[in-house]
């Protein structure tokens, strides 16, 4: 998608965007779960297949989601609200 909608990764890292001027909660096209034919499990963080936003070569935000899709918007139309953690160094053990 190339829209400009806002995009905001909640506390909880759910997937949101703009739609006709209101944040909705985006739901995850492969959940199964089809009760009454509504998807329960929104998109998210916890999904192996989605990725971490990223700036392209324009400078925009870039965020890969799954089926190879890919939401781009300003840098000032994004918000991640996930607790940010340190990383994690690895020990180097010598063998």
């Amino acid at each position: 998608m190339d829209g400009r909608e806002k995009i905001k990764i909640d506390e909880d890292g759910y997937l949101w965007i703009e739609r006709g001027g209101k944040m909705k909660i985006q739901m995850c096209p492969h959940d199964t779960s089809d009760r009454d034919s509504c998807r329960t499990e929104p998109c998210g963080d916890w999904c192996p297949l989605f990725g971490e936003p990223h700036f392209d070569e324009d400078r925009n935000y870039c965020l890969s989601l799954c089926d190879n899709t890919e939401w781009f918007t300003d840098f000032d139309r994004f918000e991640d609200l996930r607790e940010k953690k340190e990383e994690v160094s690895t020990c180097n053990i010598g063998i």
